[in-house]
């Protein structure tokens, strides 16, 4: 067996390589506080933990080009998961190191089973967000200034689309009557090839099957050479419960869902309360710590 110094010098090795090297944030609900803007709290912290060498991951169910400008101008986040994990980007060298894509045709066929249903329609595609309907163009125009700017409307969707090359990142569907949210669930069940994710009550964001924050995450963790055990995930709704059980340092908001709760190690402050500066914080105070006691 091992004894006195050899044995504490392993531990320290073993410790080491627990370090964190890897942060994936949620936006909505996490990094974004009220009035969808994110707190400079939450940003002075991610960049210390850059500063410390850890890699910052957005990891949005927002498009490529929808996450919030006070993060997408710093120039020190690289990689960008987003659409619920539909792509992983490379932002230095804007290629895709993954992507999960529904093919054009599959979305057409989706979107004109929808007809005459009350719902609203959007999709995510080549990084930006396209709506069909008014209300939630508007609604992103004016409530998200400046995070949904490359967006636009198309109200022909489906015609538009059809002419299309390429894949759809995400359908999201807005639901106004109950009847809706059934026959839309019923549908997507038919469909083996799409996933279904309820973020939120009032609608669902539909992605290609292989699509998930999860995979995404270890692809860029497979792709750095990072372990499994030196990333954080930081998040709080379904869509993030992937990554979450993936990296070994699951962190649920304070508001965040019980199914992300219990699938996490720690609960934070919630995102009114800037939980994931609060988080990273505590994780690198207590590695400085250890560096001390070492």
């Amino acid at each position: 067996c091992l004894v006195g110094p050899k044995r504490e010098k392993q531990q320290r090795e073993a410790e080491k390589k627990m370090k964190l090297r890897l942060v994936a944030v949620d936006m909505d609900g996490t990094c974004v506080a009220g009035g969808h803007r994110v707190p400079h709290r939450n940003i002075w912290t991610l960049e210390q933990a850059w500063r410390a060498g850890v890699v910052v991951v957005p990891a949005t169910g927002r498009p490529l080009y929808g996450y919030p400008p006070s993060l997408r101008r710093l120039p020190w986040i690289r990689y960008v998961i987003s659409s619920n994990g539909a792509r992983l980007t490379d932002r230095q060298t804007g290629r895709d190191l993954r992507q999960a894509l529904i093919p054009v045709g599959e979305a057409v066929r989706f979107l004109r089973e929808l007809k005459g249903m009350a719902v609203w329609i959007s999709i995510h595609k080549d990084g930006i967000c396209l709506d069909k309907n008014r209300v939630p163009f508007w609604h992103r125009r004016l409530f998200y200034p400046g995070d949904f700017a490359s967006g636009r409307r198309v109200a022909h969707l489906e015609s538009w689309l059809a002419g299309q090359e390429g894949g759809v990142e995400k359908i999201q569907i807005f639901f106004l009557t109950k009847a809706a949210r059934r026959r839309t669930q019923a549908l997507t069940n038919r469909c083996p090839q799409l996933v279904c994710c309820a973020s939120h009550d009032r609608y669902v964001e539909i992605t290609a099957a292989g699509a998930s924050k999860g995979a995404a995450l270890r692809a860029l963790c497979e792709h750095l050479g990072i372990a499994p055990e030196e990333a954080m995930a930081i998040g709080d709704s379904d869509n993030d419960l992937s990554m979450l059980r993936y990296a070994g340092c699951p962190v649920a908001m304070g508001n965040a869902a019980s199914s992300i709760k219990q699938a996490a190690s720690e609960t934070t402050a919630d995102n009114a309360h800037c939980g994931v500066a609060w988080a990273v914080m505590k994780r690198l105070r207590e590695e400085c710590e250890e560096e001390k006691s070492c």
